[in-house]
């Protein structure tokens, strides 16, 4: 996709306006001694609890979209398929030799109580989250399953044209799978290619296949996310990025990763996210603005086009400056840093678009996998 095509397809969506500072985090021992003079023993706890828990928060950028964000991108691709390849997949989906832990003994009562195609929409969803559901098990299951790399790649954001020029190849990670690897060392381009072809190749077990094919519904959504394809390198402060927007703190205990994760929300049931996704597929508006773009199915201009967001969009001006007035304060924190509503609002509707060209763009991706 030509820069022009994407600008088209985000033509309308207003630039983020200017971050509002709140404020420089000194060191918390520091924050420890000026809290003598609050009114109360309650305000200083606070705000020493506050401040250890922005210290504290975990800094992987492997998250993804929440799971409103993936059943979201499942739920259109779902909804847009035929019923014969709904059925095979799912099919193929209750193979997962984890089926009965992970798929039924977590399915909610109101979905066994419903039909069956009722229950097979909620298999596929939960599929879609299902390499978000390892990383809660234990240290042999994690070994087997939980594969932390798999889910972005980061590649290079700029504060400027000089930075680019002096820190060029920072980032650079091959994107097709080469023919020697380590599987758990494959970013999400890599991962995403192993997957089909391994969910392709119908010689390959049922039980492998279905593994396989819940990587690809997951990873076709955070291709789609901009902070799993950019992040911010820096001279100093970011040398080795700020791993997809997660050392930029914009709220208590909120990264700029973790809001753009959230960013479709928190339904949780399956009405509730079919109904959201029916609405963005029947957006004539947003059609209009993907139609051409979701026929897009070569993920490694997916991965690009969310690099491109992340630059254009993300990481705007006040970001910048921001980052680049604390790198020549490398002892001091980031402040905490407040989004304005239009950059919010730009966001959702930014995030609205990509969950939407994810679902339809997964959608061909399983098409082709299933000839």
């Amino acid at each position: 996709m030509t820069r022009a095509h994407f600008k088209t397809l985000y033509d309308g969506l207003p630039r983020p306006s200017n971050l509002e500072i709140l404020g420089k985090r000194r060191p918390w021992k520091a924050i420890v001694r000026q809290n003598i003079g609050l009114e109360t023993a309650s305000k200083k706890l606070c705000s020493v609890i506050l401040l250890l828990a922005l210290v504290a928060a975990p800094c992987s950028n492997a998250s993804g979209w929440n799971e409103t964000g993936h059943w979201l991108i499942a739920c259109i691709a779902y909804d847009s398929m035929s019923a014969e390849l709904r059925s095979e997949l799912v099919k193929t989906i209750r193979s997962h030799e984890r089926f009965q832990q992970d798929f039924l003994e977590a399915m909610p009562r109101s979905v066994r109580a419903a039909d069956k195609a009722t229950e097979d929409k909620w298999i596929f969803l939960r599929a879609a989250v299902w390499p978000d559901v390892a990383r809660g098990f234990d240290d042999d299951g994690k070994r087997r399953f939980h594969r932390s790399r798999w889910h972005y790649v980061n590649r290079p954001v700029f504060l400027s044209a000089a930075d680019r020029v002096l820190l060029a190849g920072a980032g650079d990670q091959a994107l097709s799978l080469p023919a020697d690897y380590d599987e758990h060392d494959l970013n999400v381009a890599q991962a995403f290619e192993r997957s089909v072809a391994i969910f392709r190749d119908r010689r390959n077990s049922p039980r492998q296949r279905a593994i396989h094919l819940c990587w690809i519904l997951h990873l076709a959504g955070d291709m789609h996310q901009p902070l799993h394809a950019g992040s911010l390198f820096t001279p100093g402060r970011f040398r080795e990025s700020d791993r997809g927007g997660n050392l930029i703190p914009v709220g208590p205990e909120q990264s700029l990763h973790g809001l753009w994760d959230g960013l479709l929300g928190k339904d949780k049931t399956t009405q509730e996210v079919s109904a959201a996704a029916f609405r963005l597929a029947h957006d004539a508006r947003r059609q209009r603005c993907v139609r051409a773009a979701s026929r897009e199915l070569d993920w490694k201009k997916w991965l690009a086009e969310s690099q491109r967001l992340a630059d254009e969009n993300v990481y705007n001006d006040a970001i910048r400056d921001t980052v680049s007035q604390f790198e020549r304060k490398r002892d001091d924190s980031l402040p905490l840093i407040k989004l304005s509503d239009d950059y919010l609002a730009n966001a959702r509707r930014l995030a609205k678009n990509q969950v939407l060209l994810g679902g339809l763009r997964l959608k061909g991706v399983l098409e082709q996998a299933d000839d």
